[in-house]
């Protein structure tokens, strides 16, 4: 830093600083609003009294995303007709997931017979060890053997579980056959043998269909077909006297994504199918996945798992007289729910309010030593919806400091002031504790909380010591744009204003061009023009937004955000989609046309245009499928490289970048990169010096361009671009860790790709006292995404509506502020670099 002039230094540095305390607030809101479930390491060892196992095997054949509306006529239309007509050794039922809708987490419900909480979404890829009591290690305590075979995320949560394991690469959803055509050739095999309890085989390509092509292509077709036949190949081999399940362990979208609480991801299907024993009689044709595991546990004859909150499903079990065989089960069940109650409410006093629990408790004994099946159902169903209310308990002291915090970084906008810092040492040495203080909040438990909150308080008040506040950043005439913003953070408190924010986005970032034009006092021809084609370009932008379930049928998604490759339409409709992306690069391409990189940028677009082409027509060969994303890919990496000696210019970085979205997103969406670029080159067209305006433009653009293609939902994201281009192609080691980090990069690249353009733009472009403005206009909006979820955190949409939002709002502004203090050191090299040549 000492190459830098003390000004500069001290400006950087304050920037630094305020994210630093932005980053504290946001760490500690998580820890008091996103907690995790609580977890109880204890093991059942309750005594079973249910009798011999009535099968001798039972097979688990998982069909991921097979949702409720596939196993009917357009689905598997033979294994469903076999339902109907065999009532008494076959069952059919809706299959209902609770939220999150990612396979991991219903894997993990499906095993232990808990509720996975709203945070855990965001663990879905590589899944750790499962450590509470759960179904596969009970068998294993019973020296049963148990089989895998398909989604290698089972050997992931179970590691060394299994007598014999046949894991596939799960995350690649381009392939729809390397996992299944895997099971098929194990599977019957494996039926032939004697030495297993358990059969476990997990299919996936339904689920990969679903993510690439959508519910209705015709690969999707031929994926569930394949499922159909593979069913009763399996129901015509299983051993005797044995029990399969058949079922999905979430559903999919319209668009074949899955993730959030919608009727469509929330239903699977479930098909049961003995032969041997009849089921028993049972009119109820919904049952919640988490009743699977006290299910499969008594039909195994082992002890339910500790923290099961399930509960039997009576069409499951054998048929036995006056319903003997069920009645045991129940007051198995019950039994084990009275344990983790009790020991739950010793760990969480507070976690059962409203359930006056001795009275319960009274209760639930009176059902067992005086049977009563209707009492017992009614008291298991008590228990499972009180734990669905309390699954997630909120620490308000943390989400109060989380506040706190973030309301402090954003001083600059209180009070319109621009600050630097007297003492650099100090603010570097605050800087650097602070990173160590983060550390040790993320990391450890709440027995240092209270040191962890001391060092906070002396980090703020040793930043205001520090502190010198100077004149005003805000000029008289530019008052306006500031309440634009504070209508923008309006949107946080109302489910409906969330849902409708693209439309808000838009009708504030025209009318802030529109007021412009009053205050720059140049109402000339030029200047309208460009005013009205920007306002155009920003109303034109509805055509790439995501419709939201909460839109109703009367909004419908177009194909645009889909990969040329997964389209239905009509040759016709894929050219003029190709045509558009193809003239969207070359508009991006002319723009840089005095570059003097100018050669290579046309290569690098050249490459993007030839892969769509291939992929549109299908005509790239898989050994060639990497090769020319990779191109841009590398070149996105090695130019921001570059960029700090001086050899690339910095508008031929927001270029690179601008392509390496547009790849990311797909052709369909590529002309809403140019869209915003455009908008942002007419608003400069007039040379005027930058003020509070522009900065407000930029925190504005940036989330329009957000929600073009996608919204704050997790079922919108684009998983796509995980699997354009590949450097790191094995599977094994650090290889396959590489792999999903870099996979992980390219989706927030795709999803957050405008944050990334113009938190640069506004660290290069503005000055170093408005790039604090900028920080402090995105944390403005973070904050009053806190406040409002701690406003209505008992609010019905909660954790449908306002809770993704906060985790999308809390993504877009930590992306922000790394990069416009990326854009912003850039720029003092730069000045560096210049005063030196001088």
């Amino acid at each position: 830093m000492k190459m830098f002039p003390k000004r500069n230094q001290s400006l950087w540095l304050s920037l630094v600083l305020t994210c630093q305390v932005a980053l504290f607030g946001i760490v500690f809101f998580c820890r008091g609003f996103l907690l995790q479930k609580l977890l109880i390491p204890d093991v059942n060892n309750l005594p079973t009294d249910h009798g011999k196992p009535m099968w001798d095997q039972v097979v688990l054949l998982i069909i991921d995303a097979l949702k409720y509306d596939f196993m009917s006529s357009i689905g598997l239309t033979e294994v469903y007709a076999f339902s109907e007509h065999n009532t008494s050794h076959s069952k059919f039922y809706k299959f209902v997931a609770d939220p999150p809708t990612t396979t991991l987490q219903r894997l993990k419900s499906m095993t232990t017979g808990t509720l996975p909480t709203f945070i855990e979404a965001a663990l879905n890829f590589g899944g750790s060890e499962i450590t509470e009591d759960n179904i596969i290690d009970q068998l294993l305590r019973q020296k049963s053997n148990i089989i895998q075979m398909g989604d290698d995320t089972w050997d992931s949560i179970f590691p060394e579980r299994f007598l014999r394991s046949y894991p596939y690469p799960s995350f690649d959803v381009w392939d729809l056959d390397t996992v299944d055509r895997g099971v098929e050739r194990q599977i019957f095999d494996e039926l032939k043998k004697k030495d297993w309890k358990l059969l476990i085989a997990h299919c996936l390509g339904v689920d990969h269909a679903g993510h690439r092509y959508g519910p209705n292509h015709q690969e999707m077709k031929r994926k569930l077909k394949e499922m159909d036949v593979f069913v009763r190949l399996v129901m015509e081999n299983l051993p005797p006297n044995s029990l399969l399940l058949v079922f999905g362990d979430h559903g999919m979208t319209s668009t074949g994504d899955h993730g959030g609480d919608t009727n469509d991801e929330v239903n699977a299907a479930l098909f049961a199918y003995s032969n041997s024993h009849p089921f028993t009689n049972d009119t109820n044709r919904e049952i919640p996945q988490v009743d699977l595991v006290p299910t499969l546990s008594v039909l195994f004859g082992i002890p339910i798992p500790f923290s099961n909150i399930g509960r039997v499903v009576k069409g499951l079990l054998p048929l036995s007289p006056k319903d003997k065989f069920y009645s045991l089960a129940l007051y198995q069940n019950i039994a084990q729910v009275r344990q983790y109650l009790e020991k739950y409410v010793s760990y969480a006093p507070s976690a059962m309010k409203g359930l006056e629990l001795e009275k319960f408790f009274f209760r639930v004994d009176r059902v067992k030593e005086a049977p009563n099946i209707n009492e017992a159902e009614k008291v298991l169903k008590i228990i499972q919806g009180k734990f669905r209310e309390t699954c997630t308990q909120f620490n308000v002291y943390f989400i109060l400091i989380g506040c706190f915090l973030s309301a402090i970084s954003i001083y600059p906008l209180i009070f319109s002031k621009k600050v630097t810092y007297s003492n650099n040492a100090a603010s570097a040495l605050v800087i650097v504790l602070s990173n160590c203080c983060i550390l040790f909040l993320v990391y450890n438990e709440y027995f240092a909380v209270l040191i962890q909150i001391v060092l906070v308080c002396v980090m703020t008040f040793v930043s205001v010591y520090i502190m010198e506040v100077h004149s005003s950043v805000c000029p008289d005439n530019v008052k306006f744009s500031p309440l634009i913003l504070i209508f923008s953070c309006f949107v946080y408190f109302s489910n409906s204003f969330v849902i409708a924010e693209s439309v808000i986005l838009r009708f504030l970032l025209s009318t802030l061009i529109f007021h412009r034009n009053t205050l720059t006092g140049k109402l000339n021809l030029r200047n309208l023009l460009n005013t009205i084609l920007a306002t155009v370009l920003v109303q034109l932008n509805q055509y790439f937004e995501h419709c939201r379930e909460e839109n109703g049928p009367e909004c419908v998604n177009n194909d645009l955000y889909k990969p040329l490759s997964s389209l239905n339409s009509s040759a016709y409709f894929v050219l003029f989609r190709l045509l558009l992306a193809l003239i969207s690069t070359s508009v991006l391409l002319f723009l840089t046309k005095n570059s003097k990189l100018f050669k290579c940028l046309a290569l690098m677009v050249a490459c993007v245009n030839v892969y769509w082409i291939c992929e549109s027509f299908t005509l790239l060969p898989s050994s060639f499928h990497s090769f020319l994303p990779n191109v841009v890919l590398a070149s996105f990496l090695t130019c921001w490289c570059c960029s700090l000696n001086g050899h690339v210019d910095f508008q031929d970085l927001i270029f690179i970048i601008q392509l390496t979205v547009m790849l990311l997103v797909g052709d369909g969406l590529a002309p809403s990169v140019v869209s915003c670029l455009l908008v942002d080159k007419f608003w400069n067209a007039e040379s005027e010096s930058e003020n509070v305006n522009d900065v407000i433009f930029l925190v504005l653009l940036s989330w329009h361009g957000f929600f073009s293609g996608r919204n704050a939902t997790f079922s919108s994201i684009q998983w796509n671009a995980a699997f354009i281009g590949s450097f790191f192609p094995g599977e094994t080691g650090i290889s396959k860790v590489l792999k999903y980090v870099a996979q992980g990069v390219k989706v927030s690249v795709a999803t957050f790709g405008f944050q990334i353009i113009y938190a640069s733009v506004a660290g290069y472009r503005l000055p170093l006292e408005q790039s604090h403005f900028f920080i402090s206009a995105t944390i403005l909006r973070l904050s009053c995404s806190m406040v409002s979820c701690f406003i209505l955190r008992r609010h019905l949409m909660t954790w449908k509506i306002f809770a993704p939002r906060f985790i999308f709002e809390g993504l877009g502004t930590l992306i922000s502020m790394v990069f416009c203090l990326a854009g912003s050191f850039l720029k003092l090299v730069e000045i560096n670099r210049k005063r030196r040549m001088e």
